[in-house]
């Protein structure tokens, strides 16, 4: 070959291998397995033999090591052959698992690990800025433990910032909309085709079966149809997917969004019933990991008012200051909203609480005005929008709740007239229902009920479970259901449907600092005790392993991690 080979992987000799047998063939040539003589000793490979040399294939599979991608050993390149010398995986290919066994529907825990699999290779090609362009179940590949790894890379292709042209050829039934009508890719590319084989893993089913290449352009660009949704889905994955086949490819999530969804399942894909896995959380032990916020730029200035996850694993926290901060999950500072952008002048602002989108992109904040602020996931002001007033009332709303809910809806609470409005992300309103108590903190559940908590400075009523329509469900008691017990309610968070709510109990003048723990149905389940904050508000990451406390008058914020 004319072209440069790469350096850090061998050239080998041809009869330094045996045939074994033939794996599978293509349009590219064949594959087989075979038994490769090394310096190190007999070692069964797959052999993928080309029927035309490809420089890039080889130079991009050199540039590549990650434990989820098929490893490149060596290449051949001799007259008339030349072959990729390649990591065997003994389970074959992941359609041909399917044919055999068929979907993952019955089997959560397997279908969500395999889907985690399946996506962590894009988010490492992502940031080697590659595109795969063949994302199919035939180029999983299973090994001998039953992990999946990604191969073929005969058509990938470095990104470029804008649309490129696509002159190499695609698998019809993978392929996304922009491809079929401009012959072009785009940098989310891969991200439509990886919704296609999550679909696959759930249905075993073959997208687009028996359908030839106009019938599946005719159903996708000119129909809009995408492959069906199945109704036992975990709801989760069918939002996800139905995101990733968005005919806007500006539009499609993040692969970061795509691995915190699946991640969030994981717990769910355990066979530990909820109430064994409440027992984990409360018993614990959670073990204090690191604190941070106390010095230099990112200083949380006397106490943290709120603070919340993004999906990416950044912690954003709401202080006594007109800043929101947002620090990596390792605590280390990284930049600041100002949310005296869009006020009026002599508007005051004060953040309350802060949420943000399923997909990362969009942080939602209150701060005590009638609008709903909004910023990127880099701090960068992108809007504010106003909410609704109760119909024929004259008073300004003051926004202080918020909360977003599994389909991205966001829910603010209005201390003033005690409503919570439920309007679309970017800002139009859906409905309101009307509370009992101040709605300054919320947080909704799967069950679109909503979970309210007031604060005031003396006798704040109990947090309260309320229905979609206002109905209260439950109201929360204190363990010791004293009436001398002064309820602070700061932080209320949801996680897998269970209730965890920071309380600062005033109990015979001594303070007590504790997150409690609540079912649906209201029953008190235990405290977690924090010895070393005074917890003001907090925060679950996605999988649960690490809680996120915010601190009342000590200037910092502790990250506590569950130990199993």
């Amino acid at each position: 070959m004319a072209t440069a080979m790469p350096t850090n992987v061998p050239k080998i000799e041809k009869d330094k291998f045996k045939l074994v047998k033939k794996i599978g063939s293509g349009g590219f040539g064949a594959v087989f397995q075979m038994t490769w003589k090394s310096p190190q000793g007999d070692i069964q490979v797959a052999v993928k033999r080309l029927n035309e040399p490809d420089p890039n294939e080889l130079n991009i599979l050199a540039s590549l090591d990650h434990a989820s991608i098929v490893k490149l050993l060596g290449f051949v390149d001799e007259e008339m052959d030349f072959w990729l010398i390649l990591e065997l995986c003994e389970g074959g290919s992941l359609r041909s698992y399917l044919d055999e066994h068929g979907g993952l529907s019955t089997n959560l825990q397997l279908f969500v690990h395999w889907a985690e699999q399946a996506t962590i290779p894009i988010k490492y090609l992502r940031g080697k800025q590659i595109l795969h362009k063949d994302l199919k179940s035939p180029n999983y590949l299973i090994t001998c433990d039953k992990k999946l790894k990604l191969a073929d890379f005969g058509l990938a292709k470095k990104i470029e910032h804008t649309i490129s042209n696509a002159t190499e050829r695609a698998s019809y039934s993978w392929m996304a909309p922009e491809l079929f009508t401009l012959g072009k890719l785009s940098p989310n590319y891969d991200i439509f085709a990886l919704a296609v084989v999550i679909w696959e893993l759930w249905t075993g089913q073959i997208p687009f079966k028996g359908l030839d290449f106009q019938v599946v352009a005719w159903k996708v660009c000119q129909l809009k149809e995408r492959l069906p949704i199945p109704a036992d889905m975990p709801q989760p994955i069918a939002d996800l997917l139905r995101q990733c086949w968005d005919e806007n490819w500006h539009k499609r999530p993040s692969i970061e969004h795509i691995i915190s969804v699946i991640a969030a399942l994981l717990p769910l894909a355990t066979a530990v019933p909820v109430h064994i896995w409440q027992q984990q959380v409360l018993t614990g032990p959670w073990v204090l990991e690191k604190r941070f916020g106390s010095d230099g730029p990112g200083e949380i200035q006397q106490y943290a008012n709120d603070v919340t996850v993004n999906p990416n694993g950044d912690i954003a926290i709401i202080d006594s200051s007109t800043k929101v901060k947002v620090f990596s999950i390792e605590g280390v500072y990284k930049c600041s909203m100002d949310t005296t952008q869009g006020l009026q002048p002599g508007q005051w602002s004060q953040p309350h609480q802060i949420t943000t989108s399923s997909d990362g992109s969009t942080y939602f904040v209150t701060n005590n005005t009638n609008c709903v602020l909004m910023y990127s996931a880099d701090c960068k002001f992108k809007g504010q929008w106003e909410s609704a007033c109760p119909q024929g009332s004259s008073i300004t709303p003051c926004l202080c709740g918020l909360a977003i809910d599994a389909k991205d809806y966001v829910y603010v609470g209005d201390m003033k007239s005690r409503y919570i409005y439920k309007h679309k992300q970017d800002g139009p309103f859906v409905t309101s229902v009307k509370v009992d108590i101040q709605p300054c903190y919320i947080s909704v559940t799967s069950q679109d009920t909503i979970i309210v908590g007031e604060y005031a400075q003396y006798y704040a009523k109990p947090p309260q479970i309320v229905s979609n329509t206002g109905q209260v469900l439950h109201t929360l008691k204190h363990p010791t259901d004293e009436l001398h017990v002064q309820w602070a309610c700061f932080g209320i968070h949801c996680y897998r449907d269970t209730l965890f709510i920071t309380n600062m109990t005033n109990q015979k003048k001594s303070w007590t600092h504790e997150i409690l723990f609540y079912s649906l149905s209201g029953q008190y389940l235990g405290c977690i005790p924090i010895h070393d904050a005074r917890p003001r508000c907090l925060a679950m990451t996605a999988n649960g392993s690490k809680l996120i406390v915010g601190g009342d008058c000590d200037g910092n914020c502790s990250i506590y991690a569950l130990q199993k």
